[in-house]
C-alpha cells in the first residue's frame, strides 16, 4: 500500500470510531478485556498524540500524566485525530523521523495509523453486534506489518517458542496473498510464497489479520494440519 492509501483508510477508520463515540461508551469490548467503548475511544485519543507527537519531538512521547482527564471521549478523539490526519497530510513519507520500528521514515507512521484505528474501528463495531470487516488491502498490508515491524520489536519468535515450525497463510481475496512463517526460537523467518507448513489457515485478509490480532478464533479459518500451532499463536503471542 501507498502512504496516501494509508492515509485514505485512517480516515476513514477514525470516521467509524468517531461515529461509535457518539453513543452509549459503557458497552463491554470483547475484543479488548476490561475496555468498555469509552476506554477504547480514549486510548485512540492517545495513540493518535503518541503518533503527531513522536514526529514532531523526534523521540518517543510522555504519557505519564491522565491527560484525558475531565475531557469527554469524542472531543478528546476529535482533538487527537484531526491533528494526526494534518500532520501525515503535510509530511514526505520519506522523511527520516523517530519511529519504534525498522523503519526509521514518516511511511512507518502513515502505515500505522491506518492499522491501529482500522483495527479498533473493528473493535468498536464488533462491541456493538455489526463489525465491518477489515479492507482486504489494509488486512494483506497489516499481516506485513505485523511480521516485519511487530515481531522483532515486541519479541513475538520469543513468544511463540518456536523450534523450525512453519505456518502457511493464504489470504484468498488478495493477488500474492502467502505468507511461509518459520519459527525459530529468536526469529521468524518470513516468504512471500506458496508452500507447505506443518499448518496452513486459509481465509478472507481480513480474517487472518484478525486472527493474528488474537480478534476471532482459528475457526474463522479453513485449516489444514497441527492445528495446535494456531491454538498456541493465539494462547501465547501478545502484540
Amino acid at each position: 500500500m501507498e502512504p496516501a492509501e494509508h492515509l485514505a483508510f485512517a480516515r476513514s477508520a477514525g470516521e467509524r470510531i468517531r461515529a461509535v463515540a457518539r453513543g452509549d461508551l459503557t458497552v463491554a469490548v470483547p475484543s479488548c478485556p476490561d475496555y468498555d467503548l469509552r476506554r477504547l475511544v480514549v486510548h485512540c485519543g492517545y495513540f493518535c498524540r503518541f503518533v503527531t507527537r513522536a514526529i514532531a519531538g523526534g523521540s518517543r512521547p510522555d504519557f505519564s500524566e491522565p491527560e484525558h482527564r475531565d475531557r469527554e471521549p469524542i472531543e478528546w478523539f476529535d482533538t487527537g485525530f484531526e491533528p494526526l490526519l494534518a500532520t501525515l497530510s503535510g509530511l514526505d513519507p520519506a522523511t527520516p523521523v523517530w519511529t519504534w520500528g525498522r523503519d526509521g521514515t514518516a511511511g512507518f507512521w502513515f502505515r500505522r495509523a491506518a492499522q491501529e484505528l482500522a483495527v479498533h474501528a473493528w473493535d468498536a463495531e464488533n462491541a456493538l453486534g455489526e463489525p465491518a470487516p477489515i479492507d482486504p488491502a489494509v488486512g494483506a498490508d497489516g499481516i506485513d506489518e505485523l511480521l516485519d515491524e511487530f515481531a522483532p520489536a515486541r519479541g513475538l519468535a520469543e513468544q511463540f517458542g518456536g523450534a523450525g515450525q512453519t505456518i502457511h497463510l493464504h489470504a484468498t481475496d488478495v493477488e500474492g496473498g502467502e505468507w511461509q512463517i518459520t519459527a525459530h526460537p529468536d526469529r521468524f523467518v518470513v516468504e512471500r510464497q506458496h508452500a507447505k507448513g506443518d499448518v496452513a489457515a486459509r481465509g478472507s485478509a481480513s480474517d487472518l489479520f484478525l486472527f493474528l490480532w488474537g480478534r476471532v478464533p482459528a475457526s474463522r479459518l479453513e485449516t489444514f494440519g497441527d492445528t495446535g500451532l494456531l491454538d498456541r499463536w493465539q494462547e501465547s503471542v501478545r502484540i
